[in-house]
C-alpha cells in the first residue's frame, strides 16, 4: 500500500533541498509531493495553515533558525509532524528542538535513505496515535461538560481536581471556588462523609450512596453518588471519578404520593368507623333521651345523664371532623391574587400571634400573580399551618414567624417558617396523618385537612424541620 504524503522542505540551501528530494523519491512504501520553501516568512505562513502532512526544517535558515520557526509554527496552533535537520556536534540544539515540540532530529551528515524513512515513518506514526488520543479527549471532555449529571474528578486525598459544568450548577458554586474543597464540603453531616470515605478508599467503589448534600444556599438536596476509582500508567491509585444524581424531586414525588396514599387509606378508616360508632351512638343517644325524660326530678340522674350527653356529641364532633379531614374537599374555584389572600390569613391568626408576643415578618413577592383556587379553602389551609408554628414555639421564648411568597421555577412558592422546637427527621413522614400530634391537646386532624385541600388544588406541600431550630413549611401553586 503505498502512502501519498504532502511534505514541505524548509530550506535556504537548493543543493541540500535537491539531496534530500533524490532520498525521498528512493523511499519505498511512499509517494512524496514535496514542496520547497526558502524564505522564512513564507514558511511561517505554511506553517501556521498547516497545509503540508509534515516538514523538514533545516536549522540555518539565515539570520533566524530552525527552531525559531518550530517554536512559531507550535505557539500557532501547527499540530502537523514537524523534523529538524541539524549539524554534527548539534546534540544541545537537537534537545531543545525536541523540548519545543519538533517529532525528531536527524543529523545532516547521517541523512540517508533508511534514516530519512524511519524518522518519516515514526512522525506520521506519532502524529496518528496523538491525533487519536486528541479526538478521544475532546469526545471525553465533551460528555463530560455536556452530561446532565454533576461529574466531578477528585485526588487521592479527595480534592476536588474537575468538575463539570452540572455540579456547578446543582449547588451553585464558581468552578474555580468549589475546586479549593475535598468532597465533605458538599455533605451535611461529617459522619456520613466519613463513612462515604472509608468505604471508597477500602473498596475502590461506592454504587448509589444515598446521602443529603448542601447547595451554596444551604438547601438540602437528597442525592446519590457513584465514585470509581482512577488508576495511572503505573495502575496507582490516581484520584476518583464520581456522578450525583439529584433525587430531591423523586423523593418529594414519593412522599406527596405516599401521603396521598395515607390520604385515601384514612378516608376510608373514617367512613369504616363513623359507620360502626355512629349507629351505637344513635341509640345511646336516643335511649339518654328517654332516660333524662324518665329521671328528670332525679339531680344525679340528671348530672350523670348530662355528663354522658357533652362525651357522646364530643365522639360524634370527633366522627365529622375525622370525615371532613379526609373526605375530598368541594372546591368553589377563582382567580385570587395571592400576595392579597396572605394578609387576610395573616389577621385571622393576629390575636395569637399577638398573645404570645411573636415577631412577624412577612414578605410578598409574587408580584400580584394570581392563581385558580378555592379562596377560603385556602386559607383554611395556610391557617392550620400558622396555628401550627405559633404553638411550636414557647411562651418564654422570642418566637419568630416568617411567611415568605415568591415565583419560583415559574411557581407560586408560599413558605411559613417557625424557630420552634421543631420535629425529628424520622417523624416527618407522620405529620400529616389523622391523629398523629406532638401537643397535648388536639386531635392531630389539621394538617390531614391541609394535605387533602393542598391535594384538591393539585398543589404540593413541602416539609423540613430540624430539632432546636425550627420548621418550615413550603406550599407549590401553579400559576393562572
Amino acid at each position: 500500500m503505498i502512502n501519498h504524503v504532502k511534505l514541505t522542505i524548509i530550506d535556504d540551501d537548493e543543493d541540500d533541498f535537491i539531496l534530500t528530494e533524490d532520498l525521498l523519491s528512493d523511499i519505498v512504501g511512499f509517494q512524496f509531493e514535496v514542496n520547497w520553501v526558502n524564505d522564512f516568512d513564507l514558511a511561517e505562513n505554511l506553517l501556521t495553515n498547516a497545509e503540508s502532512d509534515i516538514y523538514l526544517i533545516d536549522y540555518r535558515l539565515g539570520k533566524l533558525s530552525g527552531l525559531d520557526l518550530l517554536i512559531h509554527a507550535r505557539n500557532n496552533g501547527c499540530k502537523k509532524p514537524i523534523i529538524i535537520l541539524t549539524g554534527q556536534g548539534d546534540r544541545e540544539i537537537d534537545m531543545q528542538a525536541m523540548k519545543n515540540g519538533a517529532d525528531d532530529y536527524i543529523v545532516k551528515s547521517d541523512l540517508n535513505i533508511e534514516t530519512l524513512e524511519r524518522s518519516i515513518r515514526y512522525a506520521l506514526e506519532r502524529f496518528g496515535v496523538l491525533e487519536k488520543l486528541n479526538h478521544s479527549e475532546v469526545k471525553y471532555k465533551s460528555l463530560f461538560q455536556r452530561s446532565i449529571d454533576p461529574i466531578y474528578i477528585v485526588d487521592k486525598s479527595l480534592t476536588f481536581m474537575e468538575v463539570n459544568q452540572a455540579l456547578t450548577t446543582l449547588f451553585g458554586y464558581e468552578k474555580d471556588e468549589i475546586t479549593t474543597y475535598d468532597l465533605s464540603f458538599l455533605f451535611e453531616k461529617e459522619k456520613t462523609y466519613e463513612k462515604f470515605k472509608t468505604s471508597l478508599l477500602n473498596k475502590g467503589l461506592i454504587k448509589d450512596f444515598e446521602v443529603t448534600l448542601l447547595r451554596a444556599d444551604g438547601k438540602q438536596l437528597n442525592c446519590s453518588i457513584t465514585t470509581i476509582v482512577l488508576f495511572d500508567i503505573h495502575n496507582e491509585v490516581e484520584g476518583y471519578q464520581g456522578i450525583i444524581r439529584d433525587n430531591t424531586k423523586q423523593k418529594e414525588n414519593e412522599q406527596q404520593i405516599l401521603r396521598a396514599e395515607k390520604l385515601g387509606m384514612t378516608g376510608r378508616l373514617a367512613r369504616s368507623i363513623a359507620h360502626e360508632v355512629r349507629n351505637p351512638l344513635t341509640n345511646i343517644n336516643l335511649s339518654l333521651e328517654q332516660m333524662m325524660e324518665d329521671l328528670k326530678e332525679d339531680e344525679d340522674a340528671v348530672m350523670y345523664s348530662g355528663i354522658i350527653k357533652r362525651n357522646s356529641d364530643r365522639i360524634n364532633n370527633l366522627i365529622t371532623e375525622l370525615l371532613n379531614s379526609a373526605k375530598p374537599t368541594s372546591l368553589e374555584m377563582d382567580s385570587v391574587n395571592i400576595d392579597e389572600m396572605l394578609p387576610k390569613v395573616i389577621e385571622l391568626a393576629a390575636d395569637r400571634i399577638k398573645l404570645q408576643n411573636i415577631s412577624l415578618k412577612t414578605e410578598f413577592n409574587c408580584n400580584n400573580t394570581t392563581a385558580n383556587i378555592d379562596e377560603e379553602q385556602m386559607k383554611i389551609a395556610l391557617l392550620n399551618i400558622i396555628i401550627n408554628a405559633i404553638e411550636a414555639m414557647k411562651p418564654d421564648t422570642q418566637g419568630e414567624l416568617t411567611i415568605f411568597s415568591c415565583m419560583e421555577n415559574n411557581k407560586i412558592s408560599i413558605s411559613i417558617a417557625d424557630n420552634g422546637e421543631g420535629i425529628e427527621k424520622d417523624k416527618l413522614n407522620n405529620l400529616f396523618d389523622a391523629f398523629y400530634t406532638g401537643k397535648r391537646t388536639g386531635m392531630g386532624l389539621g394538617l390531614t385537612t391541609t394535605q387533602n385541600i393542598i391535594n384538591a388544588h393539585e398543589a404540593k406541600i413541602n416539609v423540613e424541620s430540624e430539632k432546636g431550630v425550627g420548621t418550615k413549611f413550603t406550599i407549590i401553586i401553579k400559576p393562572n
